[in-house]
């Protein structure tokens, strides 16, 4: 009897073990010790998870056992609504509570919010920067015709006149008389001309004055000469010219007359040899589409008198010297009606007969006579007789300044 109530109480004894240890076993699947629980931190467990390629898992993705723990004390509400204890996805792993929500740190500027990794699968290309359009090239000219005027590049002035650009070149430049200690202004006694020397401004404009006094006109001009416009008018005189008088538009308009001028050109190339032009095939008629025909008349310009101090002024001196355009105050000008409006100017710089700008030129003015006694050509007996007359300082007329 005893043996058969020991054999009955070690079986009951091995049936409450075995029980024991499926009903713990079931009821728990990690172990009770929280130094096990928490050997990783947060940070820890995201980046082994980031190494093997999976996405952090929150405590809504996590099998959390049933466990007893200590009522942990109230949190205080936040702007944002009672705490949560649950992590959105991404953000790192589960964190025990009671206990302050362990984040990854994120660099300033980002945006709270769960970021997605970027794909380094598909490498983006740099975008290259857009090439500058080359710009349009102009309109060829037609043939026999200039290239249309372009802006000219402003240029830095040329520097003083050097003593060996400012000699005339003649034959016999020791046979002319200067007439100016300073100036580049000479007179030929034996041939009856005028020698001057000025220097190229312009080659690729419209023109109003084929050449001006210095610092006046020169953005429409061809030739830029420093001398004196009444000292030129009187070595005119001393060649045998005959002022007539500049163009008249009261009550019609009235073409300039005047003594015919001729004018030739001559200057030095790259290469030092010396040409010789005249003036004409330096202007391009934008009528007739080709060079200049007309001849200059010397209109002899005029004077105006300051009504305070009573001195006199030569008009030219303005700028109106060798004239393309007529102005009332021209002492040389051609002997047609040519407009000083922009829109409708009829010359401009023949470009490809005109040397570079800078190019010091030799100016030559050649009063044109005609007859065995030199009378010159285009104005009668009693006309010359009468520009003579007033020709002179102190009895040339009283014109209104331009």
């Amino acid at each position: 009897m005893k043996r058969f109530l020991g054999l009955n109480s070690l079986r009951l004894a091995v049936v409450v073990c075995i029980s024991v240890v499926l009903v713990w076993g079931c009821g728990k699947t990690q172990p009770t010790d929280k130094s096990a629980q928490h050997t990783k931190s947060p940070s820890q467990a995201r980046e082994q998870q980031l190494a093997h390629g999976d996405k952090p898992v929150g405590i809504a993705d996590q099998q959390q056992p049933a466990q007893p723990t200590e009522p942990s004390p109230p949190k205080e509400p936040t702007s944002g609504g009672p705490d949560q204890s649950v992590d959105k996805p991404g953000e790192g792993t589960a964190t025990k509570p009671g206990e302050p929500s362990q984040k990854p740190p994120q660099s300033p500027g980002t945006s709270p919010t769960a970021q997605t990794p970027p794909d380094d699968t598909q490498p983006q290309e740099p975008m290259l920067p857009a090439e500058p359009k080359p710009p349009a090239e102009p309109a060829e000219p037609l043939p026999g015709e200039p290239a249309a005027p372009r802006e000219t590049p402003v240029e830095e002035p040329p520097a003083e006149d050097k003593p060996e650009d400012l000699q005339p070149l003649v034959d016999r430049p020791e046979d002319l008389q200067r007439l100016d200690p300073v100036k580049p202004l000479w007179f030929d006694k034996a041939k009856k001309r005028v020698v001057m020397v000025g220097r190229v401004v312009q080659n690729n404009v419209p023109l109003e004055v084929f050449a001006c006094i210095k610092n006046t006109k020169e953005h429409e001009a061809i030739l830029s000469v420093d001398v004196k416009a009444a000292a030129v008018h009187a070595a005119l005189l001393a060649a045998g010219a005959n002022p007539g008088r500049p163009a008249r538009w009261d009550p019609k308009y009235m073409p300039p007359e005047g003594t015919e001028i001729d004018i030739t050109v001559v200057w030095k190339g790259p290469d030092g040899k010396v040409h010789t032009a005249r003036a004409q095939e330096w202007v391009y008629d934008t009528q007739k589409k080709a060079p200049m025909e007309y001849p200059w008349v010397f209109a002899g310009s005029g004077f105006f008198e300051d009504p305070d101090t009573k001195q006199r002024y030569y008009l030219a001196e303005g700028g109106d010297f060798i004239c393309l355009s007529n102005f009332p105050g021209a002492m040389l000008d051609v002997p047609i009606e040519s407009t000083d409006a922009d829109a409708s100017l009829m010359f401009q710089a023949n470009k490809e007969r005109i040397p570079s700008r800078g190019t010091p030129v030799t100016i030559i003015l050649t009063p044109k006579l005609s007859g065995k006694d030199g009378k010159p050509s285009g104005a009668s007996g009693k006309e010359n007789s009468a520009a003579n007359e007033t020709s002179q300082p102190g009895n040339q007329p009283k014109q209104d300044a331009p």
